[in-house]
Parts: structure tokens; C-alpha cells; sequence
């Protein structure tokens, strides 16, 4: 399992969590949730992008 994959659920399962525990205080959760999630996708989606990067390195030095 690369890296990405496994940082990218660690993200989904933290903002899921995050979402639930926002929901339950009684904050409006849609207004919190939604641009927290898209910032941890925009993050997600760097990392894994960085990793494609990790592989292609690794290709090249064989």
C-alpha cells in the first residue's frame, strides 16, 4: 500500500470523525465540514502527487 493511499483514508476517516464531533456541539456542521474537507482533499491530493513523483524517480534510476 503506497503512502498516498494510506495518508489519503487518514484524511477521509479525520475529516469524517471531525465532521461528527462538529455535528454533535451543535455548530451548523455543513458550514465547517464542507471547506475542511476540501482543504484535506487539496492535501491529500499534493501528497499523492508527490508520490507519483517518488515512483517515476524510482524508475528512472533503474
Amino acid at each position: 500500500m503506497s503512502r498516498a493511499w494510506i495518508l489519503l483514508k487518514a484524511i477521509f476517516f479525520l475529516s469524517l470523525g471531525m465532521g461528527w464531533y462538529i455535528s454533535l456541539k451543535g455548530i451548523s456542521s455543513l458550514t465547517i465540514t464542507i471547506p475542511l474537507a476540501l482543504v484535506l482533499v487539496g492535501i491529500a491530493a499534493i501528497a499523492y502527487g508527490l508520490s507519483r513523483k517518488e515512483e517515476k524517480v524510482k524508475v528512472d534510476v533503474k
